[in-house]
């Protein structure tokens, strides 16, 4: 008798644990839904042009990768205007005295222009900014949170940074 309710109970468990399970199909569904709509938002924060990118790690082009997380490194677009205040570790084919050697600019972007990736589900945005004694172009690659960004100086060797990009919090 003992045993018959044992299996009892088991069969019991066993058929309601098997209704809460979700099958491959089912998991596989839900994680490609959650991916686009993912970059749903992301495309609509890159054509709001308003959106605030935080630095996480640098990449010179010789292949040193530094982490700066604890800095405070950002890119910020904000309706025609960017704003950077990151660092630099490379080389300069020429110096400019009096100023930071980092890369920092406030000013207007110019050949703004985004290209989608449906497929790779990947959004890439280029811009130029002219700073104080160079030209910048500035090429940001985002796929959801994750995102890439290159600064190409007239002065300098290329260097990207690793971080975050996040919809700009209004003040």
């Amino acid at each position: 008798m003992r045993i018959k309710k044992i299996v009892l109970v088991f069969l019991v468990l066993g058929v309601s644990l098997n209704g809460f399970a979700q099958t491959k199909n089912e998991k596989k569904e839900a994680k490609l839904a959650k991916a686009e709509e993912e970059y749903t938002a992301l495309k609509s924060l890159v054509a709001s042009e308003s959106f605030y990118f935080e630095a996480e790690n640098l990449s010179t082009a010789k292949g040193l990768r530094k982490n700066i997380q604890r800095n405070n490194y950002f890119l910020k677009v904000d309706a025609g205007n960017s704003e950077a205040y990151l660092p630099y570790v490379g080389v300069a084919q020429s110096a400019s005295f009096g100023s930071s050697s980092g890369i920092e600019f406030n000013a207007a972007m110019e050949d703004y222009e985004v290209t989608y990736n449906d497929k790779k589900r990947k959004a890439v945005i280029k811009m130029n900014v002219k700073g104080n004694s160079e030209t910048l172009q500035v090429i940001i690659t985002a796929t959801g949170a994750f995102s890439t960004v290159s600064v190409i100086s007239s002065r300098r060797s290329r260097i990207s940074y690793d971080g975050k990009i996040t919809a700009l919090k209004k003040n």
